[in-house]
């Protein structure tokens, strides 16, 4: 009787989110509609005008040939690719700008992966632009795009013409899948994934504000949710019963070694996109509260801030001694790891802090984290130490930057949990279980 129970109510609650989703439509329909009829009053408006004969005037010249109106170039139709081979159509609101944020730069080291595993790799941008220079380094990957007027205009037609080499459409943002996902599951057979970079978990038992009714429908039409967080996995597996993979945000071939020595380093590095409001607050916690604890030990200890769209609130507390950077290449970020003795990724909030703390691992940098930026990545605390309060934020700070053998201690740990969890080999293969159903 419970089983059944348990049954309707979920069914209940699914029927709820999909109310709260048509209603949430008709009111960007509405929305809609009311700036197009705008915008043909003023069209109107502008022909009524442009119909009138013009007013004689002795002064006016007729403009010469070089002051004569250019015309407006149409935008090319784009060429229609046919596919030949198995694919895997990636679909997102832009093309994942990797040097801008986390999300983007999992989604550009996966969409390698999938070639490396002998695949076509399509990529359906929502905005359908190809912003350089990620549409060149994407096509210079072997990444199909199906970008341009063309593809705005028959992205239908080209899911249905090569549905047949779809074997999986792995979906990131939920603007994407509102728009994308249903036509693609209903009109081809493929897998249908959605990479949930920041899953924001729906709290309570009714989903009626249209952003968590949307993510509780998309999770639950999808044929499987890509996670990187366990406690978000525990959550849609075991409350709604959704399918999950649990899946590391980086990964990597192999490990290199540490390049530079402890006595060659110098200085504290945060790495975070600053579009992401908790990055701001978490390195404005940290300068505020942490660092003049840190520096009451080690006085003029430099500290570093990477990332792109830095805020005026962050700009205005740099000095010669904390400084910000942003919008660097990988080669400048790799340096930046390398000279650095001390990473340090706060979390405020519960989007966790994986990105940065991986890559840290991956270059060989001892880290200070706390139990927000550790959240989700399996057996996490077996290789750090959670600090939670300033006090053992600085402490921490302090106590890895004077320690050269905790220094090399941290490290070795470090490559042991990236063999164990973030490997090329046991990612594909779980991949290969994924798409063959066996996952």
């Amino acid at each position: 009787m419970n089983t059944e129970k348990n049954k309707l109510e979920k069914q209940i609650e699914y029927l709820r989110a999909r109310l709260a989703i048509a209603e949430d439509d008709v009111e960007r329909l509405h929305h809609t509609i009311r700036d197009q009829n705008a915008e043909l009053r003023s069209m109107r408006y502008e022909l009524a005008a442009a119909s009138r004969p013009p007013k004689k005037d002795e002064n006016h010249l007729a403009p010469s040939a070089s002051q004569s109106v250019q015309p407006i170039k149409a935008q090319g139709l784009g060429t229609p690719i046919r596919l030949s081979k198995k694919t895997i159509l990636i679909v997102d609101c832009t093309l994942p700008k990797y040097d801008r944020s986390a999300g983007a730069r999992s989604l550009h080291a996966y969409m390698r992966l999938f070639l490396a595993m002998g695949y076509d790799v399509a990529f359906l941008p929502g905005d359908f632009d190809a912003p350089q220079p990620y549409a060149a380094e994407l096509e210079a990957m072997g990444v199909l795009l199906l970008a341009g007027s063309y593809y705005e205009q028959h992205w239908h037609l080209w899911v249905e013409q090569n549905a047949g080499y779809l074997i999986a459409a792995i979906i990131r943002h939920l603007e994407a899948a509102r728009r994308f996902m249903r036509f693609i599951k209903e009109n081809s057979h493929a897998l249908i994934l959605y990479f949930a970079i920041n899953l924001e978990l729906f709290q309570g038992q009714d989903n009626t504000s249209p952003e968590q009714a949307l993510t509780y429908i998309v999770a639950h039409d999808a044929d499987m949710v890509l996670l990187f967080d366990e406690n978000q996995q525990h959550v849609l597996t075991e409350r709604y019963g959704i399918k999950t993979a649990l899946l590391p945000l980086y990964f990597y071939c192999d490990i290199p070694p540490r390049v530079t020595a402890y006595e060659e380093t110098k200085g504290l590095l945060f790495v975070g996109a600053f579009s992401e409001k908790q990055n701001v607050d978490a390195v404005l916690w940290f300068i505020d509260e942490v660092l003049p604890l840190v520096r009451q030990a080690l006085p003029g200890v430099p500290f570093s801030i990477v990332g792109a769209n830095l805020p005026q609130d962050i700009r205005y507390r740099t000095d010669k001694n904390t400084l910000a950077t942003e919008n660097v290449t990988d080669e400048d970020l790799a340096n930046y790891y390398r000279n650095c003795r001390v990473c340090v990724a706060p979390a405020i909030g519960n989007t966790g802090a994986k990105g940065k703390i991986l890559e840290a691992m991956y270059y060989g940098v001892p880290l200070v984290s706390n139990r927000a930026g550790m959240a989700g990545l399996p057996g996490i605390e077996v290789v750090i130490t959670p600090a939670d309060s300033k006090e053992d934020f600085a402490a921490q700070v302090v106590q890895k930057y004077l320690n050269e053998r905790e220094w090399q201690n941290d490290i070795g740990k470090y490559r042991t949990y990236l063999r164990n969890y973030a490997a090329f080999g046991k990612v594909e293969k779980m991949f290969r279980g994924i798409l063959e159903g066996s996952l």
